[in-house]
């Protein structure tokens, strides 16, 4: 393997501090730790670090129960579930997925 140029992100972390850049071998290791966030991947033609976004988590299926929903609503939204069925919950999610999708902030 090869080696890839990494910079220190905002998230904090014990082996590499913020806006730190090292160059290390391109392992599964080193990957992972990106993906995590705490480092980003620095372009080596431009010196600029490229942030890796992380895929959002996936909703329930539609079809899933409203006490999956609710579930999920909870641990990943600040929608209040309670008294709410799961046609309720699905609707608020859809209007709460237009607002704070990342793709939001351009459409």
């Amino acid at each position: 393997m090869g080696n890839i140029t990494i910079k220190g992100s905002l998230s904090p972390a014990a082996g590499l501090a913020r806006d730190e850049v090292r160059t290390v071998k391109d392992t599964p290791e080193v990957r992972a730790y990106v993906e995590a966030g705490f480092a980003d991947i620095v372009d080596e033609e431009t010196g600029e670090a490229t942030p890796v976004i992380p895929d959002p988590p996936k909703p329930p299926k539609g079809n899933a129960s409203r006490d999956d929903w609710a579930e999920w609503l909870a641990e990943h939204t600040s929608i209040v579930t309670e008294g709410k069925d799961r046609d309720a919950l699905q609707a608020e999610y859809a209007d709460w997925a237009k607002i704070n999708s990342p793709t939001a902030a351009t459409d």
